[in-house]
């Protein structure tokens, strides 16, 4: 399913009893929901707990092509060892996920993050 946030559409997926504790998966950059092992969520539902994982490389996408040539003066810009002004933070990336958490009427979550996920989770 879509969760329509005011950022956008935003892809996620639910795997266990709606009345179980929730664990929020947050993939990094540029990996899929998909990447995470199938064992391992299998393996989370054994200990009954509700699964969640969510989409981010769609807010990566968004980051980098949230206005014309963003992508290409942000590496220009770091080449040239001077500052870059990103236009989605990692607090905008937290923001989507307790947005998200809110569509799904969850005050609390455990949160589990890969990599940039991780950075997210910490955020969030």
């Amino acid at each position: 399913p879509f969760a329509h946030l005011k950022t956008g559409r935003f892809h996620y997926e639910v795997f266990g009893d709606k009345q179980l504790p929730a664990v929020l998966l947050i993939m990094g950059l540029g990996m899929p929901a998909a990447g995470w092992p199938r064992s391992f969520i299998s393996m989370l539902l054994e200990k009954s707990l509700r699964v969640i994982t969510v989409d981010t490389e769609m807010q990566a996408v968004r980051a980098l092509f949230s206005s014309e040539n963003v992508y290409v003066a942000a590496i220009g810009r770091t080449l040239l060892r001077l500052p870059v002004q990103a236009p989605y933070l990692l607090e905008d990336m937290a923001l989507d996920l307790v947005q998200l958490l809110d569509e799904l009427k969850l005050q609390r979550a455990h949160v589990v993050g890969a990599s940039m996920g991780g950075m997210i989770g910490q955020t969030l």
